[in-house]
């Protein structure tokens, strides 16, 4: 194994290596190895194959590269790109995050054996605050301002500010 990683650290000495970029092209191109797999039986499987081997022969032209500063220039485009494209579909990736929260909200309350009603519930802070009696942690909801706290085991009272 040792000899293994003295090769590779040769081989990739004064290569280029890996970024963000040839991070992305890795993915992209097992995504279309499988659109190449689920799409086999029909005619769009030889493109997605012919793409996908283009994506990995670019990703190690990038890899074992010389030039620093192509390679450095190339990154900070794709990253500007990237960062365009995540900040003009902020709103979009929101609506979609709230509704799958909402969607699978569902699904947590079939799993615990809740109503849909009490999901909301869930949602609540709560403070917890120990007993002065007996010392037992007794929950209590959050923001309600002064409270006055009866602990379950002992049944003392007490005043907090939530």
């Amino acid at each position: 194994m040792r000899l293994f990683n003295k090769w590779l650290q040769q081989l990739m000495t004064g290569k280029y290596g890996t970024d963000e970029l040839s991070s992305f092209l890795a993915v992209l191109s097992i995504v279309l190895f499988v659109f190449a797999v689920i799409s086999m039986r029909f005619s769009p499987a030889l493109i997605f194959l012919i793409l996908m081997t283009i994506v990995i022969i670019w990703n190690f032209y990038r890899m074992f590269s010389h030039d620093y500063a192509k390679r450095q220039g190339e990154n900070l485009r794709f990253l500007r790109m990237r960062d365009g494209f995540l900040y003009h579909t902020e709103g979009i990736r929101r609506d979609i995050r709230k509704w799958w929260n909402d969607f699978t909200a569902g699904f947590k309350n079939i799993r615990k054996g809740k109503n849909a009603e009490k999901s909301d519930d869930s949602r609540l802070k709560y403070c917890i605050f120990p007993c002065p009696g007996c010392g037992a942690q007794v929950r209590v909801p959050a923001n309600k301002g002064r409270i006055q706290i009866r602990c379950p085991k002992c049944r003392t009272e007490f005043i907090r500010n939530t």
